[in-house]
């Protein structure tokens, strides 16, 4: 009813609708996944390459929509920074057992959570209609994708633990981890087989495998992976079988005296 008016409508530069489009719960689950799947083969494998790069960036991309659209806040971002600082410490500074790297797993999830939800003070529930309001929708939404991606993603990293992260592991990141030489079929890099320990040999490890590592076996320091779980600097491990030039262990027990 006002003469003369005139609309000028709000429209996203491209740089929010970016953003806009990372911040979708479909789009960030996607992310979340790419950060799970890359951290958990970075941390299994030496060295730092591909999949570690693909996380920093799907993790990366998370806090850069949160933070434009004022979705988050630092605070968030502090906490994964401090989580991250720690696990860092834990790995290559001051072992502590694990409890630094507990601790900063700890930070690190909850910062990442807290992100992933954003809203969860903004929640109420509506007695009149029995239902929730705008915000409590959107965060109910947010939570189904991220829960959805969780179980995606653990069934993909136990697919991974057991099929395909003992072979990548024993790769180490285009860097030969021993001498090269020529063989009668071609060419053969890393240890010679014919040197690598016989099945059944017992041995230490002297650097954690995560699953690889290093073990020392008859006096000799070896590369070495296990079939998945972790084994802590100082465990006895026994050679379990040989993956072409790669040593794969497994820990001994003490349980009845079975390996």
């Amino acid at each position: 009813n006002i003469p003369n008016a005139k609309v000028d409508a709000y429209r996203m530069d491209w740089r929010t609708k970016f953003f806009a489009i990372l911040s979708m719960p479909m789009v960030s689950s996607i992310l979340m996944l790419g950060l799970l799947l890359g951290f958990y083969i970075e941390f299994n494998s030496p060295g730092f390459g591909l999949p570690g790069a693909v996380g920093l960036t799907c993790l990366l991309l998370i806090i850069m929509a949160n933070l434009s659209l004022d979705i988050a806040n630092w605070l968030e971002v502090i906490l994964m920074l401090v989580g991250l600082t720690l696990i860092a410490v834990e790995l290559a500074l001051l072992p502590t057992g694990g409890i630094l790297g507990f601790i900063g797993a700890l930070f690190f999830i909850g910062g990442l959570f807290a992100i992933m939800l954003p809203g969860i003070d903004k929640i109420d529930f509506e007695f009149d209609t029995q239902t929730f309001n705008a915000a409590g929708e959107e965060f109910f939404k947010r939570l189904a994708w991220l829960c959805g991606t969780l179980v995606v993603g653990f069934v993909l990293i136990a697919y991974l633990s057991r099929y395909i992260s003992p072979n990548l592991a024993g790769l180490n990141r285009l860097v030969l981890a021993g001498h090269e030489q020529e063989a009668s079929e071609g060419f053969v890099a890393g240890e010679d087989p014919e040197d690598l320990p016989r099945l059944g040999t017992r041995g230490e490890v002297l650097a954690t495998l995560r699953p690889a590592g290093k073990v020392i076996i008859e006096d000799q320091i070896h590369e070495a992976v296990t079939s998945g779980s972790f084994i802590e600097k100082g465990e006895q491990v026994v050679v379990d079988h040989i993956d072409g030039n790669v040593i794969v262990v497994r820990k001994i027990t003490e349980e009845k005296g079975k390996v």
